[in-house]
C-alpha cells in the first residue's frame, strides 16, 4: 500500500551560542492510511522536533530543516513535499490535511474563550464554509466522540474543565477540518493514571 506521508534522510537542528545541535539525524519512515505509528525514544531524542518538522512549524530563526524530504502523498494524486511548501499551500496543509495535538496541549486553550468559540475560531481562520447548524453539529460529532457531554463543554471556558477534559478537547479540535493525519506528541502527558487511560481508550475508538 503506497503510504500517505514518506519522509526520507531527514535532518534538523537547532542552532545555539554553544554551536549547533543536531536534533534529528538521517529520519526515515513511512505511515499509510489507517495506521498508528508510534515513536519510542527517551527525552532529547528527537520525537517533538520531528513532528515539529512534518508540519513546518519548528522554532523560526532557530530550528532548520538542513536536508533530506518530506512527502505528502494526497487523495487527488498530489505528492507534495513539504520542506518546500509556502504561504497558502502550507497553510493548507496544517489543519486540513495534517494537525497535531502539542504536548501538555491541555494548557494550549485561550482561558478567556468558551470552547464554542475557540472551535468557531478554527473553522473561521481555514475558511470552512458550512452553516452555523452545521458547524454546531460538526462540534457536537466530534466532542461526543471524545466522550464529552458537548453541550456543556461548549459552553465552557478552560478553567472550568478539568485536566483530561481539555485534553480531550484539543484531540477533537484537531480533527475537526477531517485531516488525514493526526500527529499527537505525547497526549497523556501531565495526567493522572486514570485520565490517561481513559485518553487511550478514546484515541484507540478513534
Amino acid at each position: 500500500m503506497k503510504p500517505i506521508l514518506s519522509i526520507r534522510g531527514l535532518n534538523v537542528r537547532y542552532k545555539s551560542s554553544r554551536g549547533d545541535v543536531k536534533a534529528v539525524r538521517n529520519a526515515t519512515l513511512d505511515v499509510r492510511r489507517g495506521e498508528t505509528l508510534f515513536l519510542v525514544g527517551e527525552s532529547g531524542a528527537g520525537k517533538s522536533t520531528l513532528s515539529l518538522a512534518i508540519l513546518r512549524i519548528l522554532p523560526e530563526e532557530v530550528g532548520e530543516i538542513t536536508s533530506g524530504k518530506i512527502v505528502y502523498y494526497g487523495e487527488g494524486g498530489d505528492n507534495l513535499d513539504i520542506t518546500t511548501l509556502k504561504g497558502k499551500r502550507l497553510r493548507r496543509f496544517r489543519w486540513k490535511e495534517a494537525s497535531m495535538v502539542f504536548q501538555g496541549a491541555m494548557n494550549s486553550l485561550n482561558p478567556i474563550m468558551r470552547i464554542k468559540g475557540q472551535l468557531n475560531d478554527v473553522m473561521k481562520a481555514h475558511k470552512m464554509r458550512i452553516s452555523k447548524k452545521k458547524a454546531r453539529e460538526r462540534m457536537m460529532s466530534l466532542l461526543d466522540m471524545v466522550k464529552l457531554d458537548a453541550d456543556r463543554v461548549l459552553k465552557s471556558y478552560p478553567h472550568q474543565l478539568s485536566g483530561g477534559m481539555r485534553q480531550r478537547v484539543m484531540i477533537a479540535m484537531s480533527l475537526l477540518l477531517d485531516p488525514k493525519i493526526v500527529i499527537l506528541d505525547e497526549p497523556t502527558t501531565a495526567l493522572d493514571v486514570l485520565t490517561q487511560k481513559n485518553i487511550m481508550d478514546v484515541l484507540k475508538e478513534i
